[in-house]
């Protein structure tokens, strides 16, 4: 029965798509990654984590060496314009899109 649940838990990916997202979250969840059960050191680490995109460069330093995957940069449909930068909002957004067209947004 461990090595099936071993095996599952090393076809896992960890992710973490929520708005307020931080660094230090992205660090958390990484270490879980590596060693998901901190008391016993022979439980395998999971395939791989998921984050949005801006918060990459953390993961991949957290996950250096460590066998776990680089981060996955696949999101839901519409869920990476939450994590973008205002300009890009204003871009993506239609009528953003017209005031910046006008000349406007600046």
């Amino acid at each position: 029965m461990r090595q099936l649940i071993d095996l599952a838990l090393s076809m896992v990916d960890l992710t973490t798509l929520k708005g307020g997202d931080t660094p230090g979250k992205v660090r958390a969840l990484c270490s879980k990654a590596v060693r998901p059960d901190a008391e016993d050191p022979t439980t395998p680490s999971v395939a791989a984590v998921c984050v949005y995109p801006d918060l990459a460069n953390t993961a991949v330093a957290e996950l250096a060496g460590t066998g776990v995957r680089e981060p996955d940069f696949t999101v839901p449909p519409g869920t990476a314009r939450l994590r973008a930068f205002l300009e890009i909002k204003t871009v993506w957004h239609p009528v953003g899109a017209a005031s910046l067209a006008a000349g406007g947004g600046d």
